[in-house]
């Protein structure tokens, strides 16, 4: 078969498997096909937004199909780094292998692209695909996915269009929830949630952004005023308004610092490992095969019943995770108790009948 054709085989082959992909989380509006691939333009489903709202936010998402890891895989270097050679957060690379029985499908993201691909000939980057299909790429979780092509439109949205604020003082409209996409993910820590701290701070901030707003305002005026009476005026108003200065809201927080460098350094090792997606539904899967087997259990549950609980897992990627459920009749001292804890193993028993 002639490679053209054949290439362009596999490009309508990776279309169709993308836009099945895509179509339960977005509404794809445009696209244009070529033998290197199949870009969509994507959009936010809209519930209750009007379809003109200026907040409507867009994605491109390019479509790959390979055979084999020996597979060269080319972007156009204008898809996903903009114009100062930043990854573009609105931008998402899926890439399709396997037959209709095997097929695996694999994401990455600009900032992954700009990693491992290296430079290709004119505006191109280029890899073999044998280093794209690895385990930290493949998507194992469908949902999880699609979430994080969301939040990472919603991120590029937001830092898009917000940029100007660093070069001219205009009035905001701040998105509070926008955040970077790696941070949403539901990893367990101590005190707090990432983008609910994240969001708080934002809120101080943007208070003193509208005082800001109308210091700027006031001084503007008395730098562009030829009235110098109207110029007592506007810095009297200054003066008893601010009091000489603008308050600054205390929002650094050392503590919030190290945790989500803590975060961050989870998240990229879980995914570098491919087990990002197996960790996050772990606990689910833990929680709700032990709600079944007591719902299901017809002992009666006295206080010196027991239910052991021991869950056995591959410790480098989550994979193969076994779960176990059991009802003993041992007298426990304290109302939960590890017997196991373990790499690969924990098992733990807690007085069910308490």
């Amino acid at each position: 078969m002639d490679s053209t054709i054949k290439r362009m085989q596999n490009a309508s082959i990776g279309e169709a498997r993308t836009k099945a992909f895509l179509i339960d989380r977005f509404w794809i509006l445009e696209r244009s096909v070529d033998i290197d691939g199949a870009d969509f333009i994507v959009q936010l489903k809209l519930t209750e937004t009007d379809i003109l709202n200026t907040d409507i936010r867009f994605g491109r998402v390019q479509a790959k199909f390979v055979q084999d890891g020996n597979t060269p895989i080319r972007i156009k270097k204008s898809y996903f780094l903009d114009n100062h050679g930043n990854p573009r957060l609105d931008f998402s690379l899926l890439v399709n292998t396997g037959n209709s029985n095997e097929h695996k499908l694999f994401l990455l993201f600009s900032s992954d692209i700009k990693r491992i691909f290296s430079r290709g000939k004119e505006n191109y980057v280029t890899c073999l695909a044998m280093k794209v299909l690895t385990d930290e790429f493949e998507v194992c979780n469908k949902e999880l996915a699609l979430l994080r092509i969301e939040n990472s439109i919603k991120s590029a949205d937001f830092y898009r269009n917000r940029a100007y604020i660093f070069t001219n003082l205009e009035s905001v409209n701040p998105d509070f929830e926008g955040i970077l996409p790696e941070y949403s993910e539901q990893i367990e820590y101590n005190e707090g949630k990432i983008p609910e701290i994240f969001k708080e701070q934002k809120l101080k901030a943007f208070e003193s952004i509208i005082e800001l707003e109308k210091a700027h305002d006031l001084l503007k005026r008395f730098v562009e005023t030829i009235d110098p009476i109207e110029g007592v005026y506007l810095t009297e108003k200054l003066h008893y308004t601010f009091g000489g200065s603008v308050g600054l809201p205390e929002i650094f927080n050392k503590d919030f610092y190290y945790l989500l460098k803590n975060h961050l350094d989870i998240v990229r090792k879980l995914k570098n490992d491919g087990a990002l997606d197996n960790y996050i539904e772990a606990p689910t899967k833990i929680l709700d095969s032990a709600k079944k087997f007591i719902e299901n259990e017809s002992l009666e549950f006295t206080d010196q019943v027991n239910h052991l609980v021991t869950v056995r897992y591959n410790p480098k990627n989550f994979k193969n995770l076994e779960i176990q459920n059991k009802i003993e009749r041992l007298d426990q001292k304290n109302f939960c108790e590890f017997r196991t804890k373990i790499p690969g193993e924990i098992s733990i028993s807690y007085r069910i009948g308490l």
